[in-house]
């Protein structure tokens, strides 16, 4: 049975070469059936060292805050690897895997850090994303998230913790095929089987208000003859 650590990463920006990981949220569970087991999990904020944090509706962290309540980045993984050794991770996460992975990778390399000297970045990684791709379209995590648990409270989006939980939450539920079946248009096809297209989006089966205005307007229609023939 595997033990999960899914990680969040929020940062400056897109790109690893300039960009810089801001805060890392890390989620570790067993994962059971449809379900997990919340094991551990851990955030930081990365204190800056030789950059500035700039305000963005991208992220909650602010250069102040950063500087007050972070961490150097060699802490931080050194607690994060730490956390990985004592719950015995299998295997990391991510819903994005490519970016965050790539992103601590870059920050590793800044400090002279070998990439092996980590187990969070040796282990193998799961892209959650991919999991989840509907049409060969990429959807963000919020709206995976609210497809698969409808009803629930929607979480904080850009805070790496929260990102983290809700992408543990998609990855167990991904062996739900109820679960799985609410983030698909499934509207049969000329050929065998459903379409794959996301819930709520598909440009081939996008519900038409079409009906309802010609009930609409037959229904007006029969009380003006009705009131007439009186």
């Amino acid at each position: 049975m595997d033990v999960f650590a899914s990680i969040d990463t929020e940062t400056t920006g897109l790109d690893p070469e300039t960009s810089r990981v801001i805060q890392i949220g890390v989620v570790i569970g067993r994962v059971t059936g449809t379900s997990w087991n919340l094991l551990d999990e851990y955030s930081v904020l990365i204190q800056p060292d030789d950059f500035v944090i700039p305000d963005s509706k991208h992220h909650h962290v602010t250069h102040a805050d950063a500087m007050k309540r972070g961490v150097p980045l060699a802490i931080a993984f050194a607690a994060l690897d730490a956390l990985i050794a004592l719950h015995k991770v299998t295997r990391m996460a991510a819903y994005n895997a490519a970016f965050d992975k790539e992103m601590l990778a870059a920050e590793a390399r800044r400090y002279d850090f070998q990439t092996s000297d980590f187990q969070f970045l040796d282990l193998p990684w799961d892209c959650i994303m991919k999991k989840v791709a509907s049409g060969g379209r990429w959807s963000k995590l919020t709206k995976v998230h609210s497809l698969m648990f409808p009803g629930r409270k929607a979480f904080r989006a850009h805070d790496a913790l929260e990102d983290a939980r809700a992408a543990m939450d998609v990855l167990a539920a991904l062996s739900d095929p109820a679960k799985v079946s609410l983030l698909y248009c499934n509207h049969p096809t000329k050929k065998k089987g459903t379409c794959r297209n996301q819930a709520g989006s598909c440009p081939h089966h996008k519900t038409s208000k079409a009906p309802h205005a010609i009930v609409g307007l037959a229904l007006v229609l029969t009380v003006f003859c009705y009131r007439i023939s009186k």
